[in-house]
């Protein structure tokens, strides 16, 4: 077996990356995140949430470790390579048994994981389901002409059999490049390449070429994962018959992708004991390396990720640091802003409701007066009184109170409770809990309902012996000091006390929450000492 570029696994960093500080970094950021999970800015929450993430993306990589160390992790290798070069009788070949379908124009976009299995079974892995399936249903499937599945993905089976080859390892058959019926291959083939943890490129040696695309895939991997080992694998070698044709193919196949490829192999399905052609032992012997150096394949890959990793959770949390050093400055500067100007803000505001209450009470109450009391006679006493009109003695407010129901003072009054909350919340507007809004104004409609009923009863229950008197006393309480005002202030004095009441407890609760506040910015500073100290930590 003839060897191009480096050795199978090359030297790698361990997978354990933050070396002797990891116990001590993973308490802090611990600590960090209990921290950040009692401060309350939308901000903060944000890139904690990003916090998160990673930390949930660290324990499924833990996980991974224990799987690779276990032995449960299985070593992931592609067979890629252009339509035809031979890739499915490469596996038939390296299993001894013609388990892959063979065919000679392009057929569905199918993706077969091998992987060993105590008795031979194939599943159809479409839509999230697994269902057996039969090999003739199998073979049927991957040779329909059908194109790709859902979303221009791939059709995907599992195929379990009880071949040592396969042990801790998950061969995985692709679609391939060029296919000119399904032009979703190439991406379909390039996401399993860049899964693998070990890939098998296979073209035919009467081309001799890789792929333009997967060139640049390749090259691309090699940048970003230098540990997956890539092997270029020759097929069809007994179609060159002489032997200095297979020695000169194989020589430029090595010379053009030197730094690409770990090893260089050619082979043939047809014919064993070719000279300058390796045979089965000798890719079997590929598969046994590699199951050898397994774990440390695994390793090295998922060193990386954590590496990856790592570099994210550095750079959020500088930006963690940034930001809360930039909230607590801002929320410093508007508290003590907020802080000179609350009570003289709040006093305005409750003059201004009080003024304009006062206006809106006094509309209504004249309204009351001039629409729904007139003067007439109690029946068959010759004695007069003003009455509710058209409700004579009956004390049946109900025209009086549908005059306050209707009338503006209500959304008055919301407005006013609204402002006094605009006014009383967070300082810096930002804070998740605001003070609590007039949602509920049914208590307070019930006192000036109870007020007016209770003024109007005095104003019907006096009773004169001439009308001309009873006409008197009803422009009196039109336009003199008497019924009107008094009526206007029975409304006025619940809406008032309400806006009063409502404004110091705002008052109160808006203290506490700039208190509780001043607390927070100083658990701020104390997570940007602990980020700091974090940050120092990581390797």
């Amino acid at each position: 077996m003839r060897v191009c570029g480096t050795s199978p696994v090359g030297s790698m960093p361990s997978s354990d990356v933050l070396g002797k500080d990891r116990d001590e970094a993973v308490s802090e950021f611990v600590r960090l995140r209990e921290a950040l999970a009692r401060l309350d800015h939308p901000r903060v929450k944000a890139v904690a949430a990003t916090l998160d993430s990673l930390e949930a993306r660290s324990r499924k990589q833990r996980a991974e470790l224990d799987d690779i160390r276990s032995g449960r992790a299985l070593l992931r290798i592609a067979v890629v390579g252009t339509f035809s070069a031979g890739k499915s009788s490469l596996l038939n070949h390296l299993f001894g048994h013609d388990l892959c379908p063979t065919s000679v124009c392009p057929t569905t976009s199918s993706v077969t994981r091998f992987v060993w299995g105590e008795e031979t079974e194939i599943l159809n892995c479409d839509g999230g389901r697994t269902v057996p399936i039969t090999a003739e249903n199998y073979a049927a499937s991957v040779q329909h002409d059908r194109g790709t599945g859902v979303n221009g993905k791939a059709y995907v089976f599992e195929y379990r059999v009880p071949v040592d080859l396969l042990r801790g390892v998950q061969l995985v058959d692709t679609p391939g490049f060029d296919n000119p019926r399904n032009p979703h291959d190439n991406g379909i083939t390039e996401q399993e390449m860049r899964l693998a943890d070990a890939i098998l490129y296979v073209t035919d040696m009467s081309r001799g070429d890789v792929d333009r695309l997967a060139v640049a895939i390749l090259d691309q991997l090699s940048a970003d994962r230098p540990e997956a080992p890539v092997y270029l694998l020759l097929s069809k070698a007994d179609l060159k018959p002489s032997v200095e044709s297979r020695r000169r193919i194989a020589d430029k196949a090595r010379s053009d992708h030197d730094r690409r490829f770990r090893q260089v192999l050619t082979y043939s399905t047809k014919k064993e004991g070719l000279p300058l052609v390796d045979d089965r032992e000798s890719l079997r012997a590929l598969f046994s390396a590699l199951q050898r150096d397994k774990v440390q394949i695994l390793e090295q890959r998922l060193g990386l990720k954590q590496r990856a990793l790592l570099r994210e959770l550095r750079a959020k949390l500088v930006e963690l640091k940034q930001v809360i050093g930039d909230v607590v400055a801002e929320t410093t500067e508007d508290l003590a802003v907020w802080g000179e100007r609350l009570s003289a803000r709040v006093a305005e505001a409750v003059k201004s409701s009080d003024t304009r209450l006062e206006s809106e009470t006094r509309a209504v109450a004249r309204k009351i007066v001039g629409n729904c009391l007139e003067v007439d006679e109690v029946p068959d006493t010759g004695i007069f009184g003003v009455f509710l009109r058209d409700g004579m003695i009956v004390a049946d407010f109900a025209r009086a109170k549908s005059e306050v129901q209707a009338s503006e003072m209500w959304r008055l009054l919301e407005s006013a409770v609204n402002r006094l909350c605009d006014l009383c919340a967070d300082p810096s507007g930002r804070q998740g809990k605001q003070p609590r809004r007039s949602s509920d104004l049914r208590p307070v409609r019930a006192d000036c309902i109870e007020a007016l009923v209770d003024e109007l009863q005095v104003m019907v229950s006096k009773r004169y012996n001439l009308r001309s008197d009873a006409e008197e006393q009803l422009n009196l309480l039109m336009e003199g000091d008497g019924g009107f005002p008094r009526l206007q202030q029975s409304l006025l004095k619940p809406l008032r006390q309400f806006v009063h009441k409502t404004a110091g407890d705002l008052k109160e609760q808006a203290t506490t929450a700039s208190d509780a506040l001043e607390s927070q910015l100083v658990e701020m500073e104390s997570v940007v000492r602990a980020v700091a100290d974090l940050v120092e930590k990581l390797p």
